[in-house]
């Protein structure tokens, strides 16, 4: 049998149509891996990745990492590669389900969108992204990446028993456990919603939560959304005052959008916490502890601190992706004030940089040295 392989991957989001073709061939009595990308229907440019052919297990370590790769960054592979390609215990199957990322806004352009009517301000809850799509017979959930994941039994129960009116259905959310709270629709009854303004949107969510409401769900429900100056700012003074993880700010009479725009945006966050994805690189040895760093811009890791491991979570194995709390960032230090909130298989190891922390400012770093001094 040959020990030959390609596989060939396609990305389609916004304006971006990509085509990405992974092969490994055998070449001069060994392997070489060779990559083809470009924009699809275009003539794609070949990149070499092993400067020399190299025997089978290096040159197949290094396709499998090329695939996850293009895994990682929500590339779709042609026909059932994807079940193919997925290893024991994980679940990368996609579904088309890309969510509508967010980018953080700054504390002026919160204050903006709480005093103009011309924005919608909804809590922003601390779980994990889940899409979910029904129809008469099946129920589909996808994380932040588009996969398709294992979903509670509670949820999809009160999803089918509450939701048949709406059915096909396609909303958004954050799943907390066992509670999945609904942030957006992209599909009512058969009809692509995403694609109309918000107003419209939240008047599909206030009839889904009314039929929640009557079927009696303990398990899923709508987010609760503010409309004028007082309403927001009691909602986001609420949320601080809970110790909530954040506010999101929607801008009237625009679609929910798959992907994540460059910078700015219709839709965006303000996270009073902050959460990041780190590298575990260390376990202590006699402390429930574990170190974790992150990549540089060169890609090399930087120790970015320690955390505690809760008495209710096991100690996360050396090479795992892990979700931690944080307060903020020191340059050149580590975070401060970590906690950890658990593992994450919806992030690619690349995501995980130096770049994406937030920082203290620097007046205030100076002002902590002056007070130090």
């Amino acid at each position: 049998m040959s020990q030959e392989l390609r596989t060939r991957f396609t990305f389609t989001e916004g304006s971006s149509d990509k085509e990405y073709i992974i092969q490994l061939k055998a070449r001069d009595g060994g392997f070489v891996l060779i990559t083809y990308h470009g924009r699809r229907g275009s003539t794609l440019t070949e990149t070499l990745k092993t400067k020399a052919p190299v025997e089978y297990d290096v040159a197949k370590k290094a396709f499998d990492k090329a695939v996850n790769e293009r895994l990682g960054k929500r590339y779709v592979p042609d026909g059932d590669q994807g079940a193919a390609m997925v290893s024991a215990g994980q679940e990368l199957v996609p579904t088309g389900l890309i969510p509508h990322l967010l980018n953080v806004m700054t504390e002026a352009e919160l204050e903006q969108a709480i005093e103009d009517d011309g924005w919608v301000l909804q809590e922003k809850h601390n779980g994990h992204r889940r899409g979910f799509a029904l129809n008469e017979s099946a129920i589909i959930s996808a994380n932040r990446k588009g996969f398709s994941v294992a979903y509670p039994s509670e949820v999809s129960g009160d999803l089918e028993r509450c939701c048949v009116d709406f059915l096909p259905l396609t909303v958004d959310g954050e799943l907390i456990g066992t509670r999945y709270v609904v942030f957006d629709v992209r599909e009512v009854r058969g009809q692509r919603v995403e694609a109309m303004s918000l107003e419209t949107r939240l008047e599909h969510m206030e009839q889904l939560r009314a039929a929640l409401s009557a079927g009696g769900s303990k398990h899923v429900e709508v987010v609760v959304s503010a409309y004028t100056p007082e309403a927001k700012r009691q909602l986001f003074e609420r949320v601080k005052a809970e110790k909530g993880e954040g506010v999101v700010a929607k801008k009237r009479g625009t679609p929910y959008t798959p992907g994540k725009p460059a910078s700015g945006g219709t839709h965006l966050k303000f996270p009073f916490l902050q959460f990041t994805t780190a590298i575990v690189t260390s376990q202590h040895p006699t402390k429930s502890s574990f170190g974790v760093s992150m990549l540089d811009e060169l890609g090399n890791l930087v120790s970015v601190g320690n955390c505690t491991v809760p008495a209710n979570k096991s100690t996360p194995a050396i090479g795992s992706l892990v979700e931690i709390r944080y307060l903020y960032a020191h340059k050149g230090g580590s975070l401060f004030q970590p906690v950890f909130q658990g593992q994450r298989d919806d992030v690619s190891r690349d995501e995980c940089t130096l770049a994406s922390l937030h920082y203290k400012p620097e007046a205030a770093e100076d002002s902590d040295m002056d007070v130090a001094a």
